[in-house]
């Protein structure tokens, strides 16, 4: 079963809805498991695709975290509110032409405190529209607007809102599709409550191949995009230039593929990936001079999971491993991985403090929390094994436990994780829960002055996670 036509950009009522996928471990497969604008073909020439539809939503999430030490400022939360909705229709031209509209508005509420309480709200509004043309052999489309994309199917490279334009193709007995993007970043992500900043004039271009539904496979996706970083330089130059911002010039190339099996014997499916970052960022002090130096980045991150079948419940097993600057951007090779906006919704996503931590600068983050993002290649890596047990209690309740062991720049050590699901079709989703982690620093601590130190101890930490929907 092919999806006939579907619009690819993200509308509000899915992304602010999908914390209900950690159910399933996290993954949203890009271009697959995409459903909410799904149609059946033929339809009567000069019929609408789908009935006309108006979807309202409500989407609230909160965090927080405390423990530590009291230097480490480890204390914060953060609270959000959004409340909207959507209109789409599609509609057949002729036998083969049709066009497609998804236009919705939200508005939100957002609370932080780290150190200080920072309050925003805001509204917002996203328009996507797709011109296609289908036949018994393929399906092709160009689409555009302002949308939500994921890259990737656990939000390690890009999952963002973005203003971009797509060409796709699709074979259908092939089960292959082609697809060719130019995206620009959006750089305030306020209504998402994901990473904000982003370099102003930065845009991605590339593409990529995805197999659904072929022998051994459920789906593969190979991929190749460029991150290109505009020059801003740091002082008044002469004549009528204005004052700046300093921001290097830089190319880099995202590259990878990601896949997940069928299941063998109904028992076993894996999941893999692995991503490389490639390229240089140049620096120069005034307009008019040749490039002062560069600083280059070779990085990668991978990851292996294999889900076990066990009557109605799941056994999940994996790692992941991310590069890290051994140099700690002491040299000109800044070798650490980071996304270009990463939300991580593996091994518990939002949920795990090994994923979400960033207690000191977050440059040497992998990934970062709520509404922070910097982009420095300077991190210090991530290594994770973790092990996860999902128990359906009831056929619209489940319960999870999962125990992460991790190598992060904060220190070495593991946490537990309990959560509980709850998911409707009709009516939404509740997701919450309470996370433990224990960590040791890879150095000793100084004690009164820094000839003297002591053994490092474990420090606890406890994050507790909240997210619900509800639709009308």
């Amino acid at each position: 079963m092919y999806p006939a036509a579907f619009v690819y950009g993200e509308s509000y009522s899915f992304n602010q809805f999908d914390d209900r996928f950690y159910a399933q471990g996290g993954a949203i497969a890009p271009g697959v498991s995409r459903t909410w604008n799904i149609f059946t073909f033929p339809i009567p020439v000069g019929k609408s695709l789908s009935s006309y539809a108006f979807t309202p939503f409500v989407h609230t999430n909160f965090f927080s975290m405390r423990g530590g030490r009291a230097e480490e400022k480890a204390r914060k939360y953060g609270v959000r509110g959004a409340a909207g909705g959507e209109i789409s229709d599609s509609y057949e031209i002729n036998q083969h032409w049709g066009v497609m509209l998804l236009v919705s508005a939200s508005a939100a509420y957002e609370e932080f405190y780290q150190l200080q309480k920072v309050t925003e709200q805001g509204l917002a509004g996203e328009a996507l529209t797709s011109l296609f043309y289908h036949n018994s052999y393929l399906f092709t489309s160009l689409e555009g607007g302002r949308g939500f994309q994921r890259l990737d199917s656990y939000g390690l490279v890009y999952n963002a809102y973005s203003y971009y334009i797509e060409y796709s193709i699709l074979f259908k007995r092939l089960h292959l599709r082609l697809n060719l993007q130019l995206i620009y970043p959006e750089k305030s992500q306020f209504v998402t409550g994901r990473a904000r900043e982003v370099g102003q004039g930065e845009f991605l271009s590339g593409g990529s191949v995805s197999f659904w539904d072929f022998p051994g496979f459920q789906y593969l996706q190979l991929f190749a995009y460029t991150l290109a970083e505009k020059l801003r330089i740091a002082r008044r130059e002469f004549g009528f230039a204005t004052d700046s911002t300093f921001s290097p010039r830089g190319r880099f190339l995202y590259r990878g593929m990601e896949g997940k099996t069928k299941y063998w014997r109904k028992l076993l499916s894996l999941e893999f990936a692995g991503f490389t970052i490639s390229g240089k960022r140049y620096r120069k002090e005034y307009d008019w001079q040749i490039f002062a130096g560069e600083d280059s980045t070779n990085a990668y991150i991978a990851y292996l999971v294999s889900d076990f079948k066990i009557g109605e419940s799941n056994l999940r097993l994996g790692g992941l491993q991310a590069s890290k600057d051994r140099t700690q951007g002491t040299d000109r090779e800044n070798n650490g991985y980071q996304a270009i906006q990463a939300e991580a919704r593996i091994f518990g996503g939002r949920s795990s403090f090994f994923l979400q931590h960033s207690l000191e600068d977050p440059a040497y983050s992998t990934f970062q929390d709520f509404g922070e993002t910097e982009r420095t290649y300077r991190s210090r890596g991530l290594e994770l094994a973790s092990a996860g047990f999902y128990y359906p209690i009831q056929r619209q309740w489940q319960v999870s436990l999962l125990a992460n062991f991790g190598n992060c720049f904060q220190g070495k050590g593991g946490e537990a994780i309990l959560s509980l699901y709850y998911q409707d079709i009709r009516l939404g989703f509740l997701t919450a829960s309470v996370t433990k982690a224990y960590l040791k620093n890879h150095t000793p601590e100084s004690f009164i002055w820094q000839e003297w130190q002591l053994k490092p101890k474990y420090r606890e930490f406890t994050r507790f996670y909240l997210s619900a929907g509800l639709t009308f």
